[in-house]
């Protein structure tokens, strides 16, 4: 008797702490279908859990499944996955229902979360999702931000999908230099003024090369000499056979446009013979417009197009500008220097000599002075110093 007793307890305890029992527990299905209407599939795990399960008239298709000991939730996302159906637990009840702003039970099975776009524009967000999403957002241009009513599992992946585009773009360190060389000056360096020598316990990692491409105006340097250029420069500007006329650094986001204009801006005074005159303004310099693309962590593309402009002599007519102009795309390396070169610049300038005084006076001044044009030409020169950040 006292044994009978004491299995009678030991039963009951192990039916108190079974799964389809205790209330801390999630029930468990153990069932097979086959072809099996999933509507009739959902009534057959109510009956079989306790649990309600409501589905709306969306809620269509069969399945083949066997499952054995699987928690509730678990089989009713096997048994709806094969369909794209979603479910939602209500209080002590399911609502099951397609996650389909069309679909009747769609308002209670979904929620709205709202994220704001960091780094991208919003339109740029849009066309970069998958269309998948585009039932279930609205978006604000204004505001950089979209919303999403889609069930948890939807904002769950497009909430990571988001934030996957949503980088910042790397920026690019421009560093310039724009300078003018006398074409003496040019001539007497010849190819010393790019030949640059290390010291023998220097260590270089990478093999040290060099591209020349004079004839397009380019040259491109697989080392950072930089530093060096510059040095030479300054010692040409000392001796007065080179002039700096900028030497700026910018900072741009990627694909973004740099602008440098570096001259002066020259007032003409226009009097046509049958008509008043005017005033125009004319900007006289180099110009120039650089647009990186970052490629990889460690080249850049660079889109620069300079244009030079300067006042060639005086004619009858006025002023002659001559304008150059170039539009080029070349790869470099991050901290790489490129240099345009190719470019001449001539400068007109009268210069008298004679006796002083007597020069000044007229008819006597033919007689006792002089003047003679003088032409110099310049080399200039642009180096570029892409870096990323």
């Amino acid at each position: 008797m006292k044994k009978s007793g004491f299995l009678i307890i030991i039963l009951v305890m192990v039916f108190i702490s079974s799964p389809m029992v205790r209330g801390d527990a999630e029930p468990v299905v153990n069932t097979m279908f086959f072809h099996t209407d999933i509507r009739e599939a959902l009534d057959e795990i109510s009956l079989q859990t306790g649990v309600n399960i409501i589905y709306d008239d969306s809620v269509r298709g069969t399945v083949s499944l066997d499952l054995e000991d699987v928690p509730l939730e678990e089989a009713l996302r096997r048994v709806l996955i094969g369909q794209g159906i979603s479910f939602r637990k209500i209080d002590d009840f399911y609502l099951v229902g397609m996650p389909d702003p069309r679909s009747p039970a769609f308002q209670e099975i979904a929620e709205s979360e709202t994220f704001r776009v960091e780094y991208i524009s919003v339109n740029d967000a849009l066309d970069l999702l998958p269309a998948f999403y585009d039932q279930f957002l609205q978006a604000s241009t204004t505001l950089e931000r979209i919303t999403i009513t889609a069930t948890p599992e939807i904002i769950e992946s497009f909430q990571e999908d988001l934030e996957r585009i949503d980088q910042r773009e790397p920026q690019v360190k421009l560093q310039m230099v724009v300078t003018e060389v006398s074409k003496e000056a040019m001539q007497e360096l010849g190819a010393d003024f790019l030949n640059f020598s290390f010291d023998i316990e220097e260590t270089i990692e990478d093999p040290w090369e060099m591209f020349l491409g004079m004839a397009r105006g380019i040259v491109t340097l697989e080392t950072d000499v930089f530093g060096q250029f510059l040095t030479e420069l300054k010692l040409l500007e000392r001796d007065k056979k080179a002039e700096i006329a900028a030497d700026p650094w910018v900072i741009v986001s990627n694909r973004e446009t740099a602008s440098l204009f570096v001259g002066e801006e020259q007032v003409l005074i226009l009097e046509p013979e049958e008509a008043a005159a005017r005033v125009e303004r004319i900007d006289v310099g180099v110009e120039l417009e650089i647009t990186p693309r970052v490629v990889n962590n460690e080249e850049v593309q660079v889109i620069f197009s300079p244009k030079i402009s300067h006042f060639s002599e005086e004619g009858d007519r006025g002023f002659k500008v001559r304008r150059s102009e170039l539009d080029t795309t070349v790869y470099a390396k991050t901290g790489q220097t490129l240099m345009l070169a190719g470019i001449t610049v001539e400068s007109h300038q009268d210069s008298g000599s004679g006796v002083p005084i007597l020069r000044r006076i007229p008819i006597l001044r033919w007689l006792f002075g002089q003047t003679r044009e003088v032409v110099e030409e310049r080399e200039l020169l642009i180096f570029i110093t892409p870096e990323i950040w």
